[in-house]
């Protein structure tokens, strides 16, 4: 008898780097690994080799960052569309995106279960669930955040580590993070506590304003029709926004503003609430603005 196949959505991070493993062991079953590339950039690069250790049959990366842009972010843009009214979208609207890619690519490997390492009390978890329910109502879905013993990142590094699997995260730095071409946020550990300030440490694409410049860069972007087309009157090229960096020009130094740097709390759809920590679009910048992949790209500029 063929064994199961159970298809991953997954990003080589803590969670669903130890969910291989457990697949494997709790439904005996082969499995196979999807991450979407929704402009994670350098991320991406190791996840092959790292997917295998882990016990996976093949990962699938699979480029979706002009679709992404174009039928996401632009119109995200022109609607100005800001969750309760303060709280900007970055994680979120690329989850229907990534799970309509799971059920086609869980079609083609024959796989009749998808499984995602979304919490058990947030709300990507019905991002995720939602929209696979809709491309395919038949097929089963594994949460293990809902099932499993294992309750902290804590554990879930001792699980890891007892199997010899490499995570990317540390018992002292056991965030949670998820970056895309929009934004980047973080999540876990001392943030769900929002009298706690994030550490300096936890910026990777900034600088806080002690470290900033005293002079401030003015940038001018062009709209048409609601949609970016250039910065400073320099004219990009429309694949610019999701293929990569202008070719030879400089990524310019990025100020996190005092008043713009965190987005707190969460509505939660669940009785579980949590804090996350992420960059919302007010920057000031040093230097030639030339070298943005997009212009909100990544954090760096937005």
């Amino acid at each position: 008898m063929a064994k199961m196949r159970v298809l991953l959505a997954y990003s080589g991070g803590l969670d669903t780097s130890i969910i291989v493993p457990w697949l494997k062991e709790n439904y005996d079953c082969d499995v196979v690994c999807v991450a979407g590339d929704v402009g994670q950039g350098e991320e991406l690069e190791p996840l092959h080799e790292k997917a295998k250790k882990c016990g996976a049959e093949k990962l699938y990366i699979e480029d979706l960052r002009k679709e992404f842009v174009e039928d996401f972010i632009w119109p995200t843009l022109k609607a100005g569309a800001v969750y309760e009214g303060k709280y900007l979208l970055g994680t979120s609207f690329a989850r229907p995106l990534i799970a309509k890619r799971l059920v086609e690519i869980a079609h083609k490997e024959n796989c009749t279960a998808i499984c995602h390492g979304c919490t058990g009390k947030g709300n990507d978890q019905v991002r995720f669930e939602l929209t696979i329910k809709a491309f395919d109502p038949n097929m089963q879905i594994i949460a293990p955040w809902r099932i499993w013993d294992i309750k902290t990142r804590e554990e879930e590094i001792d699980y890891a580590e007892k199997r010899g699997i490499p995570v990317p995260v540390k018992k002292d730095r056991p965030y949670s993070m998820d970056r895309n071409i929009w934004h980047i946020s973080h999540e876990g550990a001392d943030l769900e506590d929002p009298w706690n300030e994030p550490p300096e440490d936890l910026l990777l694409t900034m600088v806080t304003p002690e470290k900033a410049p005293d002079q401030p860069e003015y940038v001018t972007v062009d709209f048409e029709k609601g949609v970016p087309v250039a910065i400073n009157g320099e004219k990009l090229d429309e694949s610019a926004y999701w293929s990569g960096y202008i070719e030879d020009s400089e990524m310019p130094e990025v100020t996190v503003p005092e008043r713009s740097l965190f987005v707190v709390g969460d509505n939660r759809n669940h009785s579980g609430d949590s804090r996350h920590v992420g960059f919302i679009p007010y920057c000031q910048v040093k230097g030639k603005v030339r070298a943005v992949m997009t212009p909100f790209s990544q954090a760096r500029w937005i």
